[in-house]
Parts: structure tokens; C-alpha cells; sequence
């Protein structure tokens, strides 16, 4: 029985955590905490609807969650008779877009289905062996009458002798019917341990599934660095941090558009990977960088002073503007690129926009200055 309660309880805390993470992928997504939109996630999440995970996933993937109508569309594909905000949703109607997706019984509704019935089993065993203690004590109660000085003549043995093989027969078939009683509940507790275990399953598949596309929401498809949303999350767990003690940096790869225009996207992409790769390594065991949109990057780190962000920069700066664009496929030299940055340090209390504003005038003093240089707000003071 303990064992399984345990099972039932570890089933249940999956199920809580599956809400938990749809509601957090909702909230992740900006659109409206609306039942419906709650349900498609948790469908999504539990995997109740064959390809629906897939399809939210490749949304995320490409970033277009947070566009009005992308969860409504996908409603419509794989709902169009309408979602039901908990159970087992409706079995959505063929779409020219997607074959009919099975639905399976809700992870939630199996649980109780199946804690409910081991609990009837649970009583059936109790009353079961309460009526077999009953039996075997009419049993001795029938041997203790059967006193020696009782049976004194022929007619009293053999009176005795029936009714203790009457009782005996009785007691021996209430066992045997016991014993196949028993038998055939442990068989339905078996069924449904193996059901329940096929839950734990698609359970674990349903959120290996929910971390892939969180991963991949939070990922910048083209430089594999965290993206705007991750990083913004990451700034308001540092801001609301005790110490706050950390620098932003904004950098951006100088007249990216040029070159862009002058040698194809092609080419613009690899020079974004390039300088993607570059940030990730220096940061690596300081911080974190992010692709904070188009060619501008972001960098936060913690536990390190301005003046030694600063060195860091101009030692990031230094490294992109020595080096040679070329292209891969023919060798051919493009040119070199420059990188300016801006640099602020966190002050306790202040709201994430507030310093991406400081942030963002430092890189626009850079640009402003000449470009491929490092600027600080407020400056730093000059060495003594």
C-alpha cells in the first residue's frame, strides 16, 4: 500500500509540474492568460494531441509565439470545434492541414481513475480477509466445544466427528474462495500499477518534449546565443537580486549594413556567428552574452568592476577589428569588421529599462565618437 501511494503521489507531483511549466510557457509567451490558451499549452505539454507539440515548438522556433493570432491559429488547427480548459479536450475534426489527431484520456483523469479503484480494491481486500477471521473463529469456537468428557459414547463420537468434518469442508472452501478473491484483486492492482506506469511514461516524453522547446524559445536560431527574451529574464532576476551587482553591455558590429548589402546575407550571417562565438568565449566565466536583435548584442556580468568590464571590452573590440572576414567557400578576403560598445554598471532598485537606456546612450557615444570604441556611462574616472 505504501508502495503504492508513493507511486500515485510521484505521478500527481508530475502532473502539478506539467501545469506549472504550461502556465510559465503561456506567461513566456506575452499572449493573454486566457483558460483556452492555458488549455492548448497544457495539451501541448502533456502530449494528449498527436503533433501538436511538434507545431508549437516550430513556432517557438522561429519566434512568432508572441505574434497576436499564433496561438488562435493553432487552435484552429488542431481545435476547431473548440478547447476545453482542463480534461481530456474535444477530438478535433479532420483539417485539410493535419489528419485527425487521437486524444488520449488526461494524465489528470487517469490518476483519479485509478487512485479511486485501488482504494474499492483496497476495501474489498479488508472486508475480504474480516470475513475470513470470522470464519476462523467460528472454527475454533466449534473445536473448544468439542470436549473430551462430552464424547462418551458411540453416537456422541460420531455426531462429533461430522460436525468437525462439516466445519472443516466450510472453513477450507471460505479459504480457498479467499485465497482466489485475493488473487483476483492483486491481478487488478497489478493492471492498474502497469497502466499508471505507462503515465509515468508519456509523462517523462511530455516534458523532455517541454524543455526542448523551452530551450529552443530562448535561443537565438542563427548565433545559438540565448535571445532578447532570455536575457531580459536574466536582467530581472539580476535586478532583483540583493547585491545587484553587475554590468550591462551593449555592443554592435559597426556599418553591419553595408557589408550586408556589399557581400550578400550569406555572408552577414557567418559574421554574426563569428562574433557570437567570440562574446560566448571571453563571457564564458564572467557572464553571459545574447543576441539582443539584428547585429547588436548584449552582455551581463556580474562580480566585476567597471573599469574591469571596460578592459574586457577593449580586449573583445581589439580581437573582432584584427580580424579578417573571408569567405568560406572561395577563400576571399572581405575586409575586417569593428565593434562598438557601451557599458553601465546596476544600481540597486532601478527598473530593467532604466539601465538599457544608460546602456544604450554609452553604445550611441561610441558610434557618435568614431565607432569601433568602448564607452562608459557614467565615464570612468581617469587613472590617478
Amino acid at each position: 500500500m505504501r508502495t503504492w501511494n508513493a507511486t500515485v503521489q510521484k505521478v500527481s507531483k508530475r502532473l502539478w509540474d506539467i501545469g506549472r511549466m504550461a502556465w510559465d510557457r503561456l506567461i513566456l509567451t506575452g499572449a493573454p492568460p486566457t483558460p483556452e490558451n492555458y488549455a492548448l499549452w497544457y495539451h501541448a505539454t502533456g502530449g494528449t494531441v498527436e503533433g501538436l507539440p511538434e507545431a508549437m515548438a516550430e513556432l517557438a522556433q522561429a519566434g512568432m509565439l508572441a505574434q497576436p493570432g499564433a496561438l488562435d491559429s493553432i487552435q484552429a488547427r488542431f481545435f476547431p470545434n473548440g478547447i476545453k480548459a482542463g480534461g481530456d479536450g474535444p477530438a478535433p475534426a479532420p483539417t485539410p492541414e493535419a489528419k485527425p489527431a487521437e486524444t488520449r484520456p488526461s494524465s489528470l483523469s487517469l490518476v483519479y481513475r485509478v487512485s479511486g479503484e485501488a482504494g474499492d480494491i483496497m476495501e474489498a481486500a479488508s472486508a475480504a480477509l474480516s470475513q475470513a477471521d470470522k470464519a476462523n473463529s467460528g472454527y475454533a469456537e466449534t473445536l473448544a466445544g468439542l470436549q473430551p468428557t462430552h464424547i462418551d459414547t458411540p453416537s456422541s463420537l460420531k455426531s462429533a466427528i461430522r460436525l468437525l468434518t462439516e466445519e472443516t469442508d466450510k472453513v477450507i472452501g471460505e479459504n480457498t474462495a479467499l485465497r482466489e478473491q485475493l488473487d483476483g484483486l492483486s491481478a487488478r492492482l497489478k493492471a492498474l500499477r502497469e497502466e499508471l506506469a505507462g503515465t509515468q511514461t508519456e509523462l517523462g516524453r511530455a516534458q523532455a518534449n517541454l524543455s526542448e522547446a523551452r530551450i529552443a524559445a530562448e535561443t537565438d536560431a542563427l548565433t545559438h546565443l540565448p535571445n532578447r527574451r532570455r536575457f531580459e529574464q536574466d536582467l530581472s532576476a539580476l535586478l532583483r537580486s540583493a547585491d545587484g551587482r553587475f554590468c550591462l553591455v551593449l555592443a554592435d558590429i559597426d556599418f553591419f549594413k553595408n557589408f550586408n548589402d556589399q557581400h550578400g546575407h550569406v555572408m552577414g550571417d557567418q559574421v554574426l556567428r563569428l562574433v557570437a562565438q567570440g562574446l560566448a568565449r571571453r563571457v564564458e566565466k564572467l557572464g553571459r552574452a545574447y543576441r539582443f536583435g539584428g547585429e547588436e548584442f548584449a552582455l551581463l556580468i556580474r562580480d566585476l568592476p567597471v573599469a574591469k568590464v571596460f578592459e574586457l571590452c577593449e580586449a573583445i573590440r581589439r580581437d573582432v577589428a584584427t580580424r579578417e572576414v573571408v569567405n568560406r567557400s572561395t577563400a576571399q578576403p572581405l575586409g575586417r569588421i569593428t565593434l562598438s560598445a557601451g557599458i553601465t554598471a546596476a544600481r540597486i532598485g532601478e527598473e530593467a529599462d532604466t539601465i538599457i537606456d544608460r546602456a544604450d546612450r554609452a553604445l550611441y557615444a561610441a558610434k557618435n565618437q568614431g565607432r569601433n570604441r568602448v564607452i562608459c556611462d557614467p565615464p570612468l574616472a581617469p587613472p590617478a
